[in-house]
């Protein structure tokens, strides 16, 4: 099945699977309990519209490979990789104050795609990526860590 796309046509699809999220849920794989795993996804939303400043760190490589199999490939691995630092925030909130952040940062997300979709932020390790393309990474992303605890 392909990966949903973060647009407002699909907003009732990642507001479900966020509702559906409990905060006793286990994670299948990696380390994450599901308060840090909605910060870690809002922390992407806040860096994609440009909240949270990251450093490009990205490759010849990584912009272009990297990139298209990030977003156009296959699932990400399970376990395999590690966010980079600034992609989890040091302070997270209880489980129910991070659902509300993370509906808040999705809102923020869907309009700044749909107003501006050439707008470009930097990923730590893509590169530079316009709105639409930080929409298709949004969807896997978050496809992965919902998957991640049953969701």
């Amino acid at each position: 099945m392909p990966v949903m796309e973060v647009t407002q046509a699909n907003r009732a699809y990642f507001i479900g699977r966020i509702k559906a999220l409990k905060p006793e849920a286990l994670a299948r794989w990696g380390r994450m309990t599901p308060a840090v795993m909605l910060a870690h996804l809002r922390r992407m939303l806040e860096i994609s519209l440009g909240e949270v400043t990251v450093t490009d760190s990205s490759t010849l490589f990584s912009r272009t490979v990297g990139r298209w199999l990030t977003i156009n490939g296959g699932e990400f691995p399970k376990g395999k990789m590690q966010a980079p630092p600034e992609a989890v925030p040091t302070e997270v909130g209880d489980f129910e104050t991070e659902v509300k952040r993370l509906q808040e940062a999705l809102e923020r997300f869907m309009s700044a795609r749909d107003n501006a979709p050439d707008l470009r932020e930097p990923h730590p390790h893509l590169g530079m990526l316009k709105m639409t393309q930080w929409s298709k990474f949004h969807g896997k992303h978050m496809d992965h860590h919902f998957s991640q605890f049953g969701v």
